[in-house]
């Protein structure tokens, strides 16, 4: 428990050191998915696998680039009080998009996967900065 509280804490100095503003900054976290989650059988199933992101803001601008995401490997978005997070969009037609976000005080990430009209799938888990 105590380990988990101290990681917890490194996660939110760095993400939340990442600045809201112009100042250009980037972090790399190393994140773990844990549970993906069908919306048309309405089933969540414990998975494992990860990726790593690299999160820059400059400018006012934010951008994520991650690895092994589901055929995106940029995100490009927001900064905010509580979330870092972006869009992708499929670069072939008919192709998902997708939303990346993580929570700036937890590390707990949501990356969702669109259709046409509706989310088609959605994963959960968690990142910490990489060492």
């Amino acid at each position: 428990m105590v380990e988990t509280g101290v990681k917890g804490l490194a996660l939110a100095v760095a993400l939340l050191a990442l600045p809201t503003t112009a100042r250009a900054q980037a972090l790399t976290l190393n994140c773990q998915l844990e549970s993906s989650y069908d919306p048309k059988t309405e089933i969540e199933t414990p998975m494992s696998g990860g990726f790593s992101a690299i999160v820059r803001t400059s400018d006012g601008q934010t951008s994520i680039e991650a690895t092994t995401t589901g055929g995106c490997s940029e995100y490009v978005g927001f900064v905010n009080e509580q979330e870092i997070g972006g869009w992708c969009n499929g670069s072939v037609e008919f192709e998902p998009n997708s939303l990346l976000a993580i929570n700036r005080a937890t590390g707990q990430f949501s990356l969702l996967f669109y259709g046409v009209g509706m989310t088609a799938r959605g994963y959960g888990g968690h990142c910490v900065p990489a060492k």
